[in-house]
C-alpha cells in the first residue's frame, strides 16, 4: 500500500524572508568572529613589542646616566680625653682658708683691727684688750667739763708680747683724752706672746677708743 503523501505544506523560505535573512547572518557573523580572533593576536603581539621596545629604549637611556656613588663611610675620630676629667677635684679641706688667714687684714704691713671676729685673732685680741681695759680711765677732768671724742691709734705687738710703734692715727679732739689713751696701751704692754698660729712678727693692730657719756669703748 503506497504511504500517503503528508499533507502538511513543505516551508519554503522566500529569498526575502527573515528566516532567509538570519541564515545568510550567521554566515557572515561567523568570519566575523574569525577575524577579530586572527587579529588579537596581532595586536597583542606588536603592544608587547612596543612594550619591550620602551624598556630598551629607557635601558639605553639609563646606561647612558653616571652610576650613583654610595658615601663613603665617615671615619669614626677617636674621642680625646677632658682634660677637666683628669683634674683633680679639690677636698673640702683644700677649699677652705687656712687657720692663720684674716679677712680683715694681718698681710704684709697691714694692721688687723682689735675689734676683728676673724677666729684666728679674736681670742688672743681679747686678751690685750682685757688689759687695756684694767689701764684705761676717764679722766676725772674730762667727765667735769663733758669732753668726748674717739682716736683712732695703731701699734705693733712683738713676738714675745713687747710693745712697739705706738701713735695716735686720728685724734679725739681733745689731748686730755688722747693722752689717757696713749696711757693705758703703754701701761698694759707688755702682753702676752703671739700664739704660733698667727704668723708675722711683729703684728701691727689698729683701734678705735671712744670717749662717750662717761663710758669707755672700743669702735
Amino acid at each position: 500500500m503506497a504511504a500517503k503523501a503528508s499533507k502538511i505544506p513543505a516551508i519554503v523560505a522566500k529569498k526575502d524572508s527573515s528566516i532567509a535573512g538570519k541564515a545568510e547572518a550567521r554566515p557572515r557573523a561567523d568570519n566575523a568572529r574569525e577575524q577579530l580572533r586572527s587579529a588579537a593576536p596581532e595586536k597583542a603581539i606588536t603592544t608587547a613589542e612596543k612594550i619591550s621596545a620602551g624598556e630598551r629604549i629607557a635601558d639605553d637611556q639609563l646606561a647612558g646616566l653616571p652610576m650613583p656613588t654610595t658615601p663613603a663611610p665617615q671615619r669614626e675620630l677617636p674621642i680625646e680625653r677632658s682634660v677637666a676629667n683628669e683634674r683633680r677635684l679639690p677636698t673640702v679641706k683644700e677649699l677652705l682658708p687656712p687657720l692663720t688667714y684674716s679677712s680683715t687684714g694681718g698681710n704684709g704691713n697691714a694692721p688687723v683691727s682689735l675689734n676683728t671676729k676673724d677666729p684666728a685673732y679674736v681670742s688672743y685680741f681679747n686678751r690685750i684688750k682685757h688689759a687695756i681695759e684694767i689701764n684705761w680711765e676717764y679722766p676725772e677732768l674730762a667727765k667735769r667739763y663733758g669732753l668726748q671724742g674717739k682716736l683712732a691709734v695703731e701699734f705693733s705687738v712683738a713676738a714675745d708680747g713687747h710693745l712697739e710703734n705706738l701713735r695716735i692715727t686720728r685724734s679725739s679732739g681733745s689731748q686730755l683724752l688722747d693722752d689717757e689713751a696713749i696711757r693705758a696701751i703703754r701701761a698694759a704692754a707688755p702682753f702676752p706672746r703671739i700664739p704660733t698660729w698667727i704668723k708675722g712678727s711683729p703684728l701691727p693692730i689698729s683701734a678705735s677708743m671712744e670717749y662717750s657719756d662717761n663710758r669707755l669703748n672700743y669702735r
